[in-house]
């Protein structure tokens, strides 16, 4: 459900979720720079410190994507505010803590409370601030104050412990927690899922085992030897872990973590980049922590003095990411971020045995800059062109692979200095400062996947996304309506037709797409008044006007009627759109297309059940296919309404355009009858195959024919074709629908086939995923690996007349 609120109270629930998240990634990092202390205080060594540390973000990378299904299910606001209370709870405990043990236990509650804070913060950010641009801008901050919280946390604990005791680093969060929770209470809206997601035990244990295990491995393997039979063992359990998570996530409708997200470039980069990024961070954190305090004999506050440049570089270069990103998309600012981290990785190796501290402090700054160019383009990489409701679930796993990152890099540092005596801290240090630069190249080679644009098209989700209000003719910008269309503006005012193997706009007919790629408006060429809008005057005039060469679909059709009558949906009558269209069908005599006539009425009897659904009284819906059925009718009747202000939009730069083509000399174009004969890509054609390519195009194809055969078609049985996809989809797991109708033996088995997926829906034996709109048909098997299913042959039953 979305949350409509004015700029100010937006900005204001940003403020109050960046608040809490400062504190999560403030208790990510803080304790960094208190090791040293607590290890003599609790009287531990590295070993243990590392569990200290990696107890906090093990947690949090374990229950994220969980989190943020709860709160999707019994209110964000509820969870968050739980999440702040527990988080609190935590902070106590480790403040208070006597021992080592009480104090990873601590951490673990700490963990606990900020899987909840998190994931959804993002979630209540993007619920509440909706527009494209406005989002893109409030997540680079959001982001932005992670990461500096991160960057600033050394120095801030270097201050309170030198003030008052490591135990301070703790004690700190409590007043901000409760300042947080009176805001919480005021500005935040509370919010759920229109449909929740089901909380996934199987993968969250498994998920638990997987992060776990792989870091529990890197700790203890240098301690115990990595040929022990424990840490063999644990390798082991992490592997079989692993592919069992695979196995089951692939099987549930609704995974922990969702595999359709990771066939998407630019999620697996953003997921992959955040891994990489943080393991740089811990690891340059935890081993410049004890390089200048074990190995130079820095106090605290002198340490995290020298961590200055980078906490200052963060905080710089954090918001300037995040307006990078809302600009021009998140890989300018990821590529800095690639760049500055490699760079910063081999200055830390080269000052390695510098004697001279400020050589260190200056690799640090290349690296808090790069740090701080990378956060928001990772966060927007991994929830652009998504729903609000997937957003949530990307954002935790996004949070959730930042998190395991930063429990890597303590791992993998810990390991290298963990015996090392304080003379023999520089050279130890060394393998982890070119772990970074390889952090650093990584994110470099992954920046090309990230989106280069700041409003990227956004597929159409499975479930309704909130939309206008159908009842209403709203003003539609053209970001918004990118969201809904996957279609472009041309320079020359038309619609940009999708190159090979991308999705069509909706209700494109087969003769809509000219070879050259652009297709032409209808109402294009009209003129526009002071404000750029077409006049009502201007439109009477025009008429009812169709172009049946480059026909687009039948939403142009109605577009011109619904202009010219002035069409309310509960007042005119659909009457008046049909037989006007029928009537300016038979004008054409011969010449007018059957398929174009049937689409046109395919649409407008889907509008008038929707006037009839209107009009009549609504009661309360307890069906869900039903509910289903009138959410994808005032879906429609919302989406036409858009593309009514998109083509508004698109006839202003027609006019433009045209004024322009009359003031500056242009090339004349070939004329259509000689384009239509070339082909799409003239690449390494030689004259031999354009001749050949030309004759084929002018062959007159067969007249077509009516034979006894067309009567008398073969029987397909639904039932029987159930079997056979049962069979398969057993076998495969998923496979798309074109797979399965591959070898059919003609339509009618394609049609029986199509009739047969649908029966095994309705008894839940498969679901559905379409990663595109308009793209390929995924049918994953979700039934029973045994047994008969179910299914009805009604649709091969001829009814006769009873006697």
């Amino acid at each position: 459900m979305e949350m409509r609120s004015g700029a100010p109270r937006r900005w204001a629930v940003l403020a109050v979720c960046c608040l809490s998240l400062f504190l999560v990634g403030l208790d990510t990092t803080i304790v960094n720079v208190a090791l040293p202390a607590v290890g003599a205080g609790l009287d531990v060594g590295t070993r243990g410190l590392e569990w200290a540390v990696d107890a906090y973000t093990l947690v949090l990378a374990g229950l994220l994507v969980s989190a943020g299904a709860l709160a999707d299910r019994f209110g964000r606001r509820r969870v968050f505010r739980l999440g702040m209370a527990v988080f609190a709870a935590g902070s106590v405990a480790c403040a208070l803590a006597p021992s080592i043990g009480v104090l990873v236990a601590a951490r673990v509650v700490q963990g606990v409370g900020g899987s909840m804070l998190s994931p959804v913060a993002l979630a209540i950010v993007v619920n509440v601030i909706t527009e494209p641009r406005e989002r893109a801008r409030a997540i680079g901050v959001w982001a932005a104050v992670f990461g500096v919280s991160m960057a600033v946390g050394p120095l801030a604990g270097g201050a309170l412990i030198t003030a008052f005791g490591w135990r301070a680093v703790f004690w700190v969060n409590v007043p901000v927690i409760v300042v947080a929770l009176a805001l919480t209470a005021i500005v935040v809206p509370e919010s759920r899922a229109e449909r929740p997601r089901r909380l996934d035990v199987p993968g969250q244990v498994l998920m638990t085992v997987v992060v776990g295990g792989a870091v529990a491995v890197l700790i203890e393997g240098p301690h115990l030897g990595w040929a022990s039979p424990v840490v063999v063992a644990g390798c082991v359990v992490v592997a079989a872990a692993v592919a069992a998570l695979a196995r089951v996530e692939s099987r549930r409708a609704e995974p922990l973590v969702d595999p359709g997200l990771f066939r998407r470039p630019p999620f697996t980069a953003a997921v992959v980049s955040a891994v990489a990024v943080f393991v740089a961070l811990s690891a340059t954190l935890l081993l410049s922590t004890f390089h200048l305090q074990a190995g130079r004999g820095l106090g605290p506050l002198s340490a995290g003095l020298v961590t200055l440049p980078m906490a200052l570089a963060a905080t710089v270069c954090a918001p300037v990411s995040g307006m990078l990103v809302g600009r021009y998309g998140a890989r300018p600012p990821l590529l800095l971020a690639g760049a500055l981290l490699t760079a910063g990785g081999l200055a830390l190796t080269l000052s390695g045995g510098h004697p001279d501290v400020r050589a260190h402090a200056a690799a640090l700054l290349l690296v808090g800059a790069g740090f701080g160019f990378a956060n928001a383009p990772i966060t927007n990489a991994a929830v652009s062109g998504l729903p609000p409701a997937r957003a949530g679930v990307a954002g935790g796993i996004a949070s959730s692979a930042r998190q395991l990152g930063s429990a890597l890099g303590v791992a993998v540092a810990g390991g290298l200095v963990g015996d090392t005596l304080p003379a023999d801290l520089s050279q130890a240090s060394r393998p982890g400062w070119l772990l970074v630069t390889a952090c650093g190249l990584l994110v470099l080679l992954l920046t090309p996947a990230a989106p280069s644009s700041a409003t990227p098209r956004q597929a159409l989700p499975a479930r309704r996304e909130p939309g206008p209000d159908p009842g209403e003719d709203h003003a539609v910008t053209p970001e918004c309506t990118a969201r809904w269309l996957p279609v472009r503006i041309t320079a020359g005012g038309g619609v940009r037709a999708p190159g090979r193997g991308e999705p069509r706009p909706v209700g494109a007919a087969r003769r809509g797409w000219p070879r050259g790629g652009a297709a032409r408006m209808v109402g294009g060429e009209a003129a526009s008044g002071e404000n750029g809008s077409v006049t009502e005057q201007e439109i009477e005039a025009k008429g009812f006007q169709v172009n049946l060469e480059v026909f687009q679909g039948p939403f142009d059709l109605l577009l011109g009627l619904i202009a010219k009558h002035k069409l309310d949906i509960t007042e005119v009558a659909l009457s008046q759109v049909t037989d006007e269209f029928i009537a300016y069908i038979r004008s054409h005599g011969n010449e007018w297309d059957l398929d174009q006539a049937s689409h046109f009425l395919l649409v407008a009897a889907t509008l008038l059940d929707l006037k009839a659904a209107r009009l009549l009284p609504s009661g309360e819906v307890e069906d869900e296919e039903d509910l289903a059925l009138l959410e994808a009718r005032d879906l429609l009747f919302a989406r036409l309404l858009q593309y009514k202000a998109y083509k508004q939009v698109a006839g202003v730069f027609a006019a433009r355009m045209a004024e322009e083509s009359r003031r500056f000399p242009r090339l004349v174009p070939m004329e259509p009858r000689f384009a239509n004969l070339l082909p799409e890509v003239l690449i390494s054609l030689t004259p031999e195959q354009f001749a050949q390519l030309a004759a084929k195009a002018m062959t007159p194809r067969p007249v077509p024919s009516v034979s006894i055969a067309h009567m008398h078609h073969p029987l397909a049985n639904v039932r029987e074709q159930a079997a056979i996809l049962v069979e398969r989809l057993r076998r495969a797991r998923r496979a798309t629908f074109r797979a399965l109708v591959s070898d059919a033996a003609g339509p009618y088995e394609v049609i029986a086939r199509f009739l047969a997926v649908l029966e095994l829906f309705r008894e839940g034996a498969v679901t559905f995923e379409q990663l595109e709109p308009l793209g390929e048909l995924h049918v994953i098997w979700t039934g029973a690996d045994a047994g008969d299913v179910s299914v009805g042959d009604d649709y091969e039953k001829n009814e006769t007349p009873d006697e």
